[in-house]
């Protein structure tokens, strides 16, 4: 998988905790991580991250590259509806919040890992070893295997009525 978009309506009720929303990691014993979308570890600042774990990780191993991981700059609050859209393509990391572009970094992989200990696409949850749920509620969950494009994501964010 060299793209990936992942693409969710959220709304927490506790942002003073860590919440697990969409991991591909083995659910096990936490090897063979691909990518997540989390809310990042308690602090002041809670946030939206994504992590992009390259091809060349080792599968056996649960220790990642914190600078695999981008955030989406911009505290998140409880109780409020987010659209968030995180996406992985030809080296880039992106997330956006509620249609527009709120994180982007250009890392030096362009191939997503791929672990056949790894069968596992957990949703609203981490591995059995640090259990971390979702705090809240969540939506509209798609995830392709190419990039959205703005206009996609322009559509996907906006309100039903």
């Amino acid at each position: 998988m060299d793209s990936v978009s992942i693409s969710f309506l959220i709304n927490l009720n506790d942002v003073t905790d860590r919440s697990a929303i969409i991991n591909k990691v083995n659910y096990n014993d936490a090897t063979g991580l691909g990518y997540s979308v989390n809310v990042s570890s308690p602090s002041p600042n809670q946030r939206f991250n994504f992590g992009a774990i390259p091809k060349n990780f080792d599968c056996s191993s649960t220790n990642y590259d914190l600078s695999d991981i981008i955030d989406n700059g911009v505290n998140i609050t409880a109780n409020k509806w987010y659209h968030v859209v995180a996406i992985f393509t030809d080296s880039v990391q992106k997330i956006y919040i509620n249609g527009s572009l709120a994180s982007s970094f250009k890392q030096n992989f362009a191939t997503l890992n791929r672990c056949s200990n790894n069968p596992y696409l957990l949703i609203g949850c981490w591995w059995s070893g640090d259990v971390i749920s979702l705090h809240g509620s969540m939506d509209e969950l798609r995830i392709y295997n190419r990039a959205l494009n703005q206009d996609e994501i322009t559509q996907l964010a906006k309100p039903v009525l």
